[in-house]
Parts: structure tokens; sequence; C-alpha cells
């Protein structure tokens, strides 16, 4: 199970017990909780903060709706709604989600999916997307990942894979499963929002993989969060 601070023999075991002027010393080679339980804890983009943040809409539109009365809980009871305002049935919009506060650990990346029946119950479709990931790699440069069919982060496009949401319930798709990011992203106090966002190295693509003219899917689709989990090893 998680190991819990608050659990004083877990802490301390296997350290040495010194008295002190003031009470007593633990001197230990191992700190015995897991980085979940503490520092490393997981992350919650809500696709509906994304415009505080810098999100790039291609070809989209965008609006914040209300989650009440849906089948399932929505986090933070709002999410995006994106639609379709491509001119050009062959155009892919797309909706870019910086994202600030990653550490430089592993994560396993989800992206949320609200099924378009919680608007319109007769309206079935499915949408079709892909992800790109950019990041920090460990040289410090600025690189895309490309997401396969295997969940794993790919250097080369040829390798994107396409996944279809569930158009009956409220979806956590995983996008990318053991991510490894060399580089911390953290903002800081005293900056300006536009300084402030210019230090988000890390960010989630999510793009429409369907033509216009393919009636059997929704380009529109419409998302709760974005979620990275630390893995725990």
């Amino acid at each position: 199970g998680r190991i819990r601070t608050y659990e004083p023999n877990v802490v301390f075991q296997n350290s040495q017990k010194y008295d002190l002027s003031n009470g007593f010393g633990y001197v230990t080679s191992a700190f015995n909780v897991k980085d979940t339980a503490a520092w490393n804890k997981t992350i919650v983009m809500e696709a509906e903060y994304g415009s505080s943040f810098g999100m790039n809409l291609a070809n989209f539109s965008a609006a914040i709706q209300s989650g009440a009365g849906m089948s399932a809980p929505v986090s933070n009871k709002y999410y995006l709604a994106l639609t379709d305002v491509s001119v050009n049935g062959l155009t892919k919009p797309s909706v870019t989600f910086p994202i600030p506060y990653t550490l430089s650990t592993k994560y396993n990346i989800y992206c949320v999916f609200i099924p378009r029946k919680e608007l319109d119950p007769t309206d079935l479709r499915p949408s079709k997307v892909r992800f790109y990931v950019n990041y920090l790699n460990s040289a410090g440069n600025s690189v895309i990942g490309y997401v396969d069919s295997k969940n794993t982060i790919q250097s080369g496009s040829s390798a994107l894979a396409t996944f279809t949401t569930d158009p009956n319930a409220i979806q956590k798709m995983l996008v990318a499963k053991n991510v490894v990011l060399p580089y911390s992203n953290v903002t800081f106090n005293g900056l300006t929002t536009a300084e402030n966002l210019a230090k988000i190295k890390f960010s989630l693509k999510v793009e429409i993989n369907s033509g216009k003219t393919d009636a059997t899917f929704s380009r529109s689709p419409m998302i709760d969060c974005i979620i990275l989990e630390p893995v725990i090893e």
C-alpha cells in the first residue's frame, strides 16, 4: 500500500537513534517515504484553464461548459467543449495544452474525454485523435514526441497512432506510459504572466484525425482534463 507520512514507525525504521539536549535525533541512509506520498504528486491540468497557461487552438473554437447533471463527476465541475471551425475538409484541428509544474520524473499521461451524448443523447459519434508531446530532452533541447499505438513516445512522425474515444462514457484515455522527463518545469514568483508562460517547456497536443466528410466521427471533442500520474517504482 501507499506509505503515509504520518506513520512514524515506517519513516524511522532502520535508523539510528541519538539522545540530544532537546530531544532525539535519527540518522538514516534512506528516506523511507515514497516520493509520491511527499513531493511527487499527480498533476491535473483542467482543460477549462488552458487559456491561462497559453493554450493554442488550431481550427477549433472553445467554450467552457458546466458538467452539472452529467452521468459521472467532471473534474472541477467544468470542461472544455471544442468546435471544429476549419474550412478545408482535410485540415486537422488541434489543441495544445502547456502544462507547468512537471518534475524530473516518470509519468503516465492521460486525457479525459467527455462523450458528445452528454449534450445530445442522439449523438453517438466518437472522435479519432492523435497525440504529440513536447518536452526538453536530456540535452536540454525542445523536442516533439509522437505517441505510437503502444502508448510510447517515438521520435518520428511515422509512428503516430490514432485513438478512438468512447462515445458512451467519460473516458480517462491513456496517452503515453512511462514518460521520463529529464528536466523539471517550474514557474517563479516575481515574473510576469508572459515570462512564466515562456518557461513552460512541456505540452500535450491533441489532434483530430478524421475528415469533414466522414460523418461517423465527430471533429468537435470535449475534454475534461489532462492528468500526469507519477509512476511508482
